[in-house]
């Protein structure tokens, strides 16, 4: 076996181990080119060919970048998993829904919280805000308090329905009994209540404040406005007629005067503002449009 001594001995490089080799060669002198001949014009320096170029070579990608398919992928599980445990209720996707009523049934519970959803849209689409009615939609069973006071079927709900803006929320109450074996008219009925929320969160939109000179009627014809606009599109055609018998039948007599506090139009005066919105929309029941007279 040869020792490092002898192989170093050895090396034609005669370098020993304790002298560095060095980093460059001395430069070497450049040749001497002939001069041309007396009189003769000078040749134009030859240029390589394209073929004998040497292509440059390829360029490898760093360590860390040849892991940037794995780490995408790592951030897009994660941001999966994260959606899949976000309760629903974080997104708003553009509305509000409101949650649903739990003292009342489930189908009444499913009208209020569409109700919510879609006046959240219509509103957002006018630059407006929408406060969900929600869980305060009540049979009167007394588990809701307006202003403090629990809301019950007394005198004032006894076979009717009504609509407030209580210190503790928009709150909508009905008495389900006037309202049995009728499901299109129950559907009417909180339409219009939900259109009487709209007027109460914007003032500016209630038909006797944009006019001073209007009836409180008209206020009450606007709601039937307003819940002919959302019947158009969620109580089927052939259910329209049930509708207006029923505002039919719940018209004012002949002898209420139109500026009567309580007074909500004829029969007539009803029917004609349903079918105003269900062929305009809500467009058609806001003022200054809305003309009830």
């Amino acid at each position: 076996m040869t020792s490092p001594s002898d192989y170093w001995a050895s090396s034609p490089s005669s370098i020993s181990p304790s002298a560095p080799a060095p980093l460059m060669a001395p430069p070497r002198p450049l040749p001497q080119m002939p001069p041309p001949p007396p009189g003769a014009r000078p040749s134009p320096p030859s240029l390589p060919s394209l073929g004998s170029l040497t292509p440059p070579l390829p360029i490898r990608p760093a360590a860390a970048t040849s892991r940037a398919p794995q780490l995408l992928i790592g951030v897009c599980v994660l941001l999966l998993i994260g959606l899949v445990l976000t309760p629903r209720s974080a997104f708003s996707f553009g509305s509000t829904r409101g949650a649903m009523a739990t003292d009342v049934s489930p189908e009444i519970a499913e009208i209020g919280a569409g109700l919510d959803g879609w006046w959240s849209r219509q509103l957002s689409i006018r630059d407006r805000d929408f406060v969900p009615v929600g869980e305060r939609l009540t049979d009167g069973d007394g588990s809701l308090r307006c202003m403090g006071k629990a809301v019950v079927i007394d005198e004032t709900l006894h076979r009717n329905a009504w609509a407030s803006t209580c210190r503790e929320g928009p709150t909508v109450a009905f008495d389900p009994e006037a309202f049995v074996g009728r499901p299109v008219a129950m559907e009417f009925v909180l339409a219009h209540e939900w259109g009487h929320i709209v007027q109460f969160l914007h003032r500016d939109l209630d038909v006797t404040v944009a006019d001073p000179t209007a009836h409180p009627a008209e206020a009450e014809m606007q709601a039937d406005c307003f819940a002919g606009a959302w019947a158009s599109g969620h109580i089927p055609p052939e259910d329209h007629n049930k509708v207006i018998d029923g505002v039919r039948a719940t018209g004012d007599p002949r002898w209420v005067r139109s500026d009567d506090p309580n007074g909500h139009g004829t029969s007539e005066e009803r029917m004609a503002a349903f079918q105003v919105g269900v062929m305009g929309g809500v467009d058609a029941c806001l003022p200054p449009v809305f003309n009830p007279r």
